[in-house]
């Protein structure tokens, strides 16, 4: 064997075990937690609609805005996936992991292309297992894993019209936004850092560019103007930006995207969220140590490889994260730690820069070259400690709405005769809907019992019951997202003298009650 065939071997496997470890973690124990109400606003449009479940605009029966700011792509991608296999964890979980493989090595190619294959290595290593690019993925309730694929693909875009200048990855990037942009709003956040991080670092090339390409260019102004044209119309109307944007208390502001940015560089963001632990400071601190312990190592080795360093390129990237900080920071509503993974991994593609150059200069300095694989090896491993201790947390100690219980609480309502399906309280409406496969009539009501029913409701109601029974989902006593619901309900239900009978009452993971299924009847004749 050749040293080319080695080294194309040796390089083959180093990602084939980088896509590996991204798999087996991403994918261990996947019903684990159990399915969450954000993790599953698609499914009832993949199913079909059968219960009317975040459906915000559709052509006839083809939903196309879910929510506002979320279309339908993600649920189109699903239509196949559940006609074959059901809903379930499984089902839900697995396809976006490997969509997330797929990013991993779109961000090899991305480094691969913008800087040098020791590069690429150093980054997709580390990225693999890196903590928020990981459990964002498993944990789709952003959701964030279309947009993490459209966003390589945007900058792999970007990178190659800036390294080859053809006009079809300027093609290429705008179809990208306009796919991203449909999957998201968010991804606007995006555009508009790379554009300016293009203007900014190469102006001259775009002029040429221009020059040399005046019919294209023009063309592709057209189009992104009319483009920009019906998307500012529909966010006039659907998403008005006064109220995404400014009018906040800037020092608090600073404070919880500071905050955010903790949890998200540690990778405990997810962990928090669907753990309800408190511990996350003894999980976040070391990784953050080790993370600016390696910015460290990387700032002295770029120090001593400045000449080495394509720096218009990584002026590009840290424009490009820049921008987008600001865009998360300018929109009040981005109040969680899936909007700071718009960025995941990318930091770690600034400290790859450095840590790769050791091994692409030809000079072949052994002690540099020793310090550049530690520190690659040390943020891997102390990214592995978090990835642990996520999967343990996840197994053991799930939030209320993220405990598998709501699993078995469905396979209880199958067990009754077909009736409708009525929840009370805020988060469970979609996840009964999801694990039903759509085959039962799900009414997720629960704005109803936020206070006393009204007499518009009371006819929903009478209508509702007046062929026989129904089944009504309460949270246990103390469980529930908005409490004064249980109690609003029992009230509603001893007004209208309900019958009601208790079927079953569902345990958590830690054998504490988190659901009762009641049967209700309308009052006796």
């Amino acid at each position: 064997m050749t040293v080319s065939a080695l080294k194309r071997v040796s390089i083959g496997a180093a990602l084939l075990v980088a896509l590996s470890a991204f798999l087996l973690i991403a994918g261990w124990n996947i019903a684990t937690p159990g399915l969450y109400y954000d993790e599953l606003l698609f499914v009832d449009a993949a199913l079909g609609g059968p219960n009317g479940i975040f459906k915000h605009i559709s052509f006839g029966s083809l939903p196309v805005m879910l929510m506002p700011y979320i279309g339908a792509l993600k649920a189109w991608l699903y239509y196949p996936v559940f006609q074959l296999f059901g809903v379930s964890a499984v089902s839900v979980r697995w396809p976006v992991v490997l969509i997330g493989a797929l990013t991993l090595w779109f961000n090899y190619r991305v480094a691969l292309h913008a800087f040098s294959r020791p590069v690429a290595l150093a980054f997709v290593a580390m990225a693999a297992v890196e903590p928020s690019t990981l459990f964002h993925t498993r944990l789709d309730w952003g959701p964030t894993t279309l947009m993490m694929l459209f966003r390589s693909l945007l900058l792999l875009s970007a990178v190659l019209w800036i390294k080859i200048r053809e006009p079809k990855y300027l093609v290429a990037a705008l179809a990208v936004v306009v796919a991203g942009v449909f999957d998201k709003l968010n991804f606007l956040w995006l555009c508009p850092a790379v554009a300016l991080a293009l203007v900014v670092v190469y102006p001259r090339q775009l002029i040429d560019f221009c020059r040399q390409h005046s019919k294209f260019s023009g063309a592709m102004a057209a189009v992104t103007v009319l483009l920009g044209t019906g998307l500012l119309t529909y966010m006039r109307t659907n998403v008005p930006l006064e109220s995404e944007i400014g009018n906040f208390d800037w020092q608090q502001r600073w404070n919880e995207v500071w905050s955010l940015a903790r949890y998200t560089l540690s990778g405990t963001g997810v962990y928090a969220v669907t753990t309800t632990a408190l511990d996350t400071v003894a999980i976040a601190t070391p990784h953050l140590q080790i993370l600016t312990l390696a910015l460290l190592a990387a700032a002295g080795l770029a120090a001593r490889y400045y000449r080495s360093i394509d720096w218009q390129m990584t002026a590009f990237f840290a424009i490009f994260i820049m921008v987008v900080l600001t865009g998360i920071f300018a929109t009040r509503q981005a109040t969680g730690p899936h909007h700071l993974a718009t960025l995941a991994p990318l930091w770690l593609l600034l400290l790859a820069i450095s840590l790769g150059q050791p091994f692409a200069d030809s000079r072949r300095q052994p002690l540099l070259m020793a310090l550049s694989a530690l520190v690659v090896v040390a943020v891997c491993v102390s990214s592995l400690r978090v990835d642990l201790r996520n999967l343990q947390g996840f197994a053991n100690t799930p939030g209320a709405r993220w405990d598998p219980a709501t699993t078995a609480l469905t396979v209880e309502i199958s067990r009754q005769e077909n009736m409708p399906v009525v929840t009370t309280d805020w988060g469970s409406g979609s996840i009964i809907s999801a694990l039903l496969n759509g085959e039962r009539q799900v009414l997720d009501y629960w704005p109803h019992f936020t206070g006393p029913l009204d007499a518009g409701l009371d006819v929903v109601y009478r209508n509702l019951l007046a062929s026989g029974t129904a089944l009504f989902v309460l949270p246990a006593a103390g469980t529930g997202a908005f409490p004064d619901n249980r109690d609003n309900f029992f009230a509603t239900a001893s007004e209208r003298n309900w019958q009601l009978q208790l079927l079953s009452t569902i345990n958590g993971n830690d054998g504490t009650a988190l659901y009762e299924l009641y049967s209700v009847r309308p009052a006796s004749p």
